[in-house]
């Protein structure tokens, strides 16, 4: 009977454990995806065409007005 109890005790406690692991896991895992799609915006925003257009024009880099070819 008491090892019973004790082995009651014991499953109570390793739950409790892994419900506070879990938690901790679900946390971090919010986290994550929240700075994932951060990041991901922030690849969005830098990768538009303006953007770039306005870094390359920062650069030196201007459309031509007239294209030269050579043959």
């Amino acid at each position: 009977l008491v090892s019973l109890a004790l082995v009651e005790i014991w499953a109570s406690n390793t739950g409790v454990a892994f419900g506070e692991k879990f938690d901790k896991l679900t946390v971090v895992e919010k986290n994550l995806k929240m700075e994932n799609q951060i990041l991901e915006n922030e690849i969005a925003k830098d990768a538009s065409l303006t953007s770039i257009a306005s870094k390359s024009a920062s650069l030196g880099f201007s459309s031509s007005q007239s294209i030269k070819y050579i043959r």
